[in-house]
Formats: structure tokens, C-alpha cells, sequence
């Protein structure tokens, strides 16, 4: 039964909005009675006497047990109704108009600060800054001395001429090259001309003309075999230290590659810089693929080639060895045999004080000392040859 309750107010405060219904009275009746609610639809016109409605007008009426609903509700007068809806559409309005006012204030005040934040619009400047401080780039082979001398160009630069222009700063950088610099660079780019390329393009040209490409892998050696040389001082060498570090790259380096850095920096001796060459070069032709096993197969091979090229090297030379010191075979042809002839003496060219041909006048004297010294040691002087004249 409380449903029912529920159901017939709800649609009564829908159907008739105007209308106080007594629910007090409907609840004693409905204790009465178990009869059903019923819906008519009726034409009245106005309200009549007793607060019920006249004939006339198409109301809906309402019967709760035969009897009409006018018995209990009150009526309320058509003035009171529309001063209400009045009321209600004007506390609306007046709602509506507090919003509006509150987003105007809103809007007044972004407005407001729009204005005093709005940055003015910055003119580029048009003249190429001076830069005293940065000395002109010479050509260097170092690639740390290229970067840094870069960086250290971008810096005073964005510091004299923040909001310089493309084409302004490819114009300072080309008045800090020297003279060598510029001629090399300017070569380096014909058929195109310097003022062709934007900047960033330009310093990617220089880094690339100008320092020595050098593998990251070169650079991790140097790092893992940096010592502090005698008298550096220590702050320099921390400094230098941390350069290398930083070049190290650590978080692209994996444990096979760690494996053979190790291995390189193990091979100190002047005699392996061939092995140090090896390492170095298969590190950067293999990369992130590169193993520990693959690197110490490809050292055990070219071990062994190089005792097989000092084997046939040596074999070559001792053939050249035999080629020189085997005797030379004598040609007895005739035609290749050569006749020695004996020195004739001449008659005016004999002895001039004993006139015999077997020696010259000039033997004389040392014959005779020679005859002289046989006779003393009991040499028979026949067998001694002496000059005839003296003898």
C-alpha cells in the first residue's frame, strides 16, 4: 500500500504542480477503504465555488474511491502561482548574471596580464660580432681540440649574440678560421661555396675535415692505459682524466668488449703493437658483435701467418747465400780461354852493370845484401842470385 502511496504522489506532483494535496486526509480514507485510484479526464474551465473546478477548460481530474480529488486538496489562486514562477525565474536570472559578471572579471584580469607579459619582438642584429676572446682556429690533427675550440666558439657566441642569425653566425665562424683554415675548408667544399651550408652543417664539415676520425674504441684504450706522466701537474691530470672518462661511454660498452680491452691492454710490449693493431681493428669491424674466442682465434691465425711468411723468407735467403758462394765454373772453351803472356825484357831495360836479363840494374844493391847475409848463415851462394858485375 505504501507503494501505491509513493506511485499516486508522484504522479500527482507531475500532473498537477499547483495543487496542495492532503495527504493526511488521503491516508485516513485509504484506512477505509481498498478501492483503487482512478484517473478521469474532464473540461473545466475556471475555478468555481468550494475551490473546485467549473466546466469549460480540458483539466484531469482525479477520483480516489468515487469521490473527486477536489475533497482533499486546497486549491491554490493563479496570482500566488505566477508570483512564484516569477520569483524562481528571477533568482535564475539574477544566478546567471553573478556568473556572467564573475567570468568577465576573469577574462578582465587574463587580459591584463597578457598584456603586461607580452614580450617584445626581438630584432635580429644584422652586424657579425667581434669575438676578441676566441683566438682563430688553426688546423689541428687532434679531435679534442677541434670539439673543444667549437664549443668554446658556440659559447661567446650565444653569449654576444644570443639571437643572431643563421647566416650570422656562419659568418663569424668563417672570420675565426685562419688564413690556412679557410683556404683548406673552402676547397674542401667546391663546387659550393662556404655561405652554402646552414651552420650546424658547417661545424659537421669542420669536425669531419679538420680532426682525425678515431674510433671510440681507441679512445677506451687510451683511458684504461692512462698514467700521469712525471711533473703533470695532479689537477690537470684529474681534468684530463675525467675527459676520458666521460668518452669512455660506459653504458654502450658490453661484457665481451670489456673482455677485449683487457686483452689489449694486456699486450704492452713494443714487440706486440702488431697485436694491439689487430685488436683494435677487429673491435671496430665487429662492433656490439664482436667475442672474446673470436678475437683470440683471429690472433692465433695471424701468429702463424707470420711464422710462415719469416719461414719462406728465410728459406729465400739462404738461396740467395749459396747462389754467391758457389765457385764459378772455369769455361775451357778455346775461344773463352785468355793466354797469359810473360813479361819479356827488353835488351835495354837488362842489368846495366852485369847485362843478364834475370833482374835490373835497379836489384843490384839488394842482391848483393841478399848474397851477403847467405854467406854469413853458410848458404851455398849458388843458390843465391846475385849480379854477375858485383858478384
Amino acid at each position: 500500500m505504501n507503494c501505491a502511496l509513493a506511485n499516486f504522489g508522484r504522479e500527482l506532483a507531475k500532473r498537477l504542480p499547483f495543487i496542495h494535496f492532503d495527504f493526511e486526509d488521503f491516508v485516513e480514507k485509504n484506512k477505509k477503504h481498498c478501492g483503487k485510484v482512478a484517473f478521469k479526464e474532464h473540461d473545466h474551465s475556471t475555478i468555481g465555488d468550494n475551490n473546485t473546478p467549473a466546466r469549460g477548460s480540458h483539466q484531469l481530474e482525479m477520483e480516489l474511491f468515487g469521490e473527486p480529488l477536489w475533497n482533499y486538496a486546497v486549491a491554490v489562486p493563479p496570482g500566488a502561482v505566477l508570483r512564484r514562477i516569477m520569483a524562481n525565474q528571477n533568482a535564475t536570472i539574477q544566478q546567471l548574471m553573478d556568473t556572467l559578471a564573475q567570468q568577465q572579471q576573469l577574462v578582465q584580469q587574463l587580459l591584463t596580464y597578457q598584456t603586461q607579459n607580452v614580450a617584445r619582438p626581438v630584432v635580429a642584429p644584422t652586424t657579425i660580432p667581434a669575438l676578441p676572446d676566441i683566438m682563430p682556429f688553426e688546423q689541428n690533427d687532434d679531435k679534442a681540440r677541434v670539439t673543444e675550440w667549437i664549443s668554446r666558439f658556440k659559447f661567446a657566441l650565444d653569449c654576444a649574440a644570443p639571437n643572431a642569425a643563421d647566416e650570422i653566425k656562419l659568418k663569424a665562424l668563417m672570420n675565426k678560421l685562419s688564413e690556412a683554415a679557410f683556404s683548406e675548408y673552402s676547397r674542401s667544399v667546391l663546387p659550393s661555396a662556404v655561405t652554402d651550408f646552414n651552420f650546424d652543417a658547417t661545424v659537421q664539415r669542420m669536425e669531419k675535415l679538420f680532426a682525425r676520425p678515431q674510433s671510440i674504441f681507441i679512445g677506451r684504450y687510451e683511458c684504461l692505459k692512462a698514467v700521469r706522466s712525471e711533473g703533470e701537474d695532479f689537477r690537470s691530470f684529474i681534468n684530463r682524466h675525467r675527459k676520458l672518462l666521460a668518452d669512455f661511454k660506459f653504458s654502450e660498452l658490453n661484457k665481451e668488449q670489456f673482455k677485449c680491452l683487457m686483452l689489449l691492454t694486456a699486450f704492452k710490449s713494443q714487440s706486440d703493437s702488431a697485436l694491439r693493431q689487430r685488436i683494435l681493428a677487429k673491435l671496430s669491424a665487429d662492433g656490439t658483435n664482436i667475442t672474446y674466442n673470436r678475437v683470440v682465434e683471429d690472433l692465433i691465425n695471424f701468429q702463424a701467418t707470420i711464422v710462415e711468411a719469416k719461414a719462406i723468407e728465410a728459406s729465400t735467403n739462404w738461396r740467395n747465400v749459396n747462389a754467391v758462394n758457389r765457385p764459378v765454373k772455369q769455361n775451357n772453351s778455346p775461344k773463352m780461354q785468355v793466354a797469359k803472356v810473360p813479361e819479356k825484357r827488353q835488351a835495354n831495360k837488362n842489368c846495366w852493370r852485369c847485362g843478364a836479363a834475370d833482374h835490373w840494374g835497379s836489384e843490384a844493391d839488394s842482391l848483393e845484401q841478399n848474397a851477403e847475409s847467405a854467406n854469413s848463415q853458410g848458404t851455398l851462394r849458388s843458390n843465391v842470385k846475385v849480379c854477375n858485375n858485383g858478384g
